[in-house]
């Protein structure tokens, strides 16, 4: 482990499953570090991606995902393989405590409104940076399952 991930505080990782996923990595204090979609071609590139993903965050703890099965199953080897915790939320766990009955409506207000309080984390983030093109909706649920994730960890106690 180097200097730099000795002293980085812990993190989680928010993804947005699919073969488009959207990754949001928090600090376990809920302060947002990153966000971006990642298109896998196929199941194999996704596979041979996972693992290396993982690794690149420094004091990554925490894997939560939302999605496919199938594909959570990938996550939860590697970050099984790599000591982190697993958890597979379903979008409506995530989305009760995120955003108000009218706000959840049907799916597509649902998706516009986590659109827009993604944004809203972002822009009160001191180390996320601004978005330079429109993001994907993948990217903003993934921000959103992170921001509901790293509030039940400092309700834990990490």
């Amino acid at each position: 482990m180097s200097d730099s991930q000795a002293e980085a505080p812990e993190a989680l990782l928010a993804i947005d499953l699919g073969l488009r996923c959207g990754f949001a990595v928090f600090e376990v204090d809920g302060e947002l570090l990153s966000y971006r979609s990642t298109h896998f071609p196929n199941r194999k590139a996704l596979k041979d991606a996972a693992w290396g993903i993982l690794k690149d965050i420094p004091n990554l703890v925490h894997v939560i995902v939302e999605g496919d099965k199938n594909l959570a199953e990938i996550w939860r080897k590697a970050a099984e393989k790599q000591g982190m915790s697993f958890e597979i939320v379903p979008p409506e766990v995530w989305r009760a405590d995120m955003l108000t009955k009218n706000q959840r409506g049907d799916a597509q207000t649902a998706k516009a409104n986590a659109d827009r309080i993604a944004l809203e984390i972002i822009e009160e983030s001191d180390t996320a940076p601004a978005p330079k093109v429109e993001l994907t909706n993948d990217v903003c649920e993934a921000i959103l399952i992170g921001a509901w994730a790293s509030s039940r960890l400092e309700l834990q106690g990490s």
